[in-house]
């Protein structure tokens, strides 16, 4: 039986409105979220600070892949995976002029602001922008 892709549509749309009428939807958007904020960008590392919202569904998309890189940073002494909650910590938002969420900051060592992007990155092109920048694994 072949549907039409509003029938697809409307599946997403209930969805989500069970996801927030049952208070999931604040809960799914969490990446790690430290209180307080680690020191922005991190002493003598490279730097990635991610900043997301909770009850950002796009924030929500990217989380996996921000804690994928907090695991596997976790132990270096060249690279810091920092995550911050717009929501909690909205004095970052001003500090570092953050207009769209998900957006990452890239720090060089030096704490020099290298690179900033809006929007979902894939593991892979984050992982490639820390080795540009001198990064080892």
């Amino acid at each position: 039986m072949k549907r039409s892709p509003g029938f697809s549509i409307l599946i997403l749309i209930q969805t989500l409105a069970l996801i927030t009428a049952t208070g999931l939807w604040a809960g799914l958007c969490s990446a790690a979220d430290p209180s307080p904020v680690p020191e922005i960008p991190a002493k003598g590392k490279i730097t990635m600070v991610d900043f997301g919202r909770s009850g950002c569904f796009g924030c929500w998309l990217h989380a996996p892949t921000i804690k994928s890189l907090e695991k596997k940073y976790q132990d270096s002494d060249q690279v810091a995976i920092i995550y911050v909650n717009t929501k909690t910590q909205a004095d970052q938002v001003t500090k570092y002029q953050i207009e769209a969420v998900p957006t990452q900051i890239f720090f060089d060592k030096d704490g020099k602001e290298v690179c900033r992007h809006s929007g979902g990155m894939s593991e892979g092109a984050i992982v490639s922008r820390l080795k540009k920048m001198g990064a080892k694994l």
